[in-house]
Formats: structure tokens, C-alpha cells, sequence
């Protein structure tokens, strides 16, 4: 079973690049996804210079909360069955795959 964290960013890269940092620290065998939505401060270009190994999808404007996290989830491995979704700064959610379907974990 693998695990992957979904990173939502809205210009914020300060805030994102520690995120990053700390998710690479702790958990060094995860994947990383970064959905940058229409961000004005070059996150996605730094996501890609600084974090060559985390994958990045970048919307060109902004979007509902609910399209960002189902573009995270359509877009990871199949083989994830824990998810770990992060949107800055309001905290994270945890979810897990049963029967092909996404549900909530309590934390």
C-alpha cells in the first residue's frame, strides 16, 4: 500500500516550500502532488526547480475546492490507497480508497 500527499496551493510558496520540506523530512518514501491554482507568485515554477520529484498540476484560474481535490484524486497512482490532502493554512483531511471509492478517515 502506498501513500500520497495532495498539496493545494494558492500562491503561497513560502508557506508551501516549508510544507514540502517537512513532508519530504518525515516522510521520505510518499508521493507528492501539487495542485497550484492560478498562482501569482511563481510557486508552480519553483514546485518544479526546487521539488523536481513532486508531480504539479497547475490550473490557469481559480477553482472550487471540490475540482482541486477531485483533479488531486483522479490524478494520483492507483496504487494509493491512503491520501493525505493538505490545503494551506486551514490544515489536512484524510482519506483512504475501499471498493474503489474515496472516504473520509478520522483523525
Amino acid at each position: 500500500m502506498t501513500a500520497t500527499f495532495v498539496v493545494i496551493n494558492n500562491s503561497n510558496w513560502r508557506e508551501l516550500r516549508r510544507c514540502l520540506v517537512a513532508i519530504q523530512q518525515f516522510y521520505p518514501h510518499v508521493q507528492i502532488l501539487v495542485i497550484d491554482h492560478a498562482s501569482d507568485d511563481e510557486s508552480a515554477i519553483n514546485v518544479q526547480r526546487h521539488f523536481p520529484g513532486v508531480r504539479l498540476i497547475e490550473t490557469a484560474r481559480n477553482r472550487t475546492l471540490t475540482w482541486l481535490i477531485r483533479a488531486g484524486l483522479n490524478d494520483i497512482d492507483a496504487a494509493s490507497a491512503f491520501v493525505m490532502l493538505v490545503r494551506q493554512p486551514t490544515g489536512i483531511t484524510a482519506v483512504f480508497k475501499e471498493n474503489n471509492s474515496w472516504r473520509p478517515l478520522s483523525l
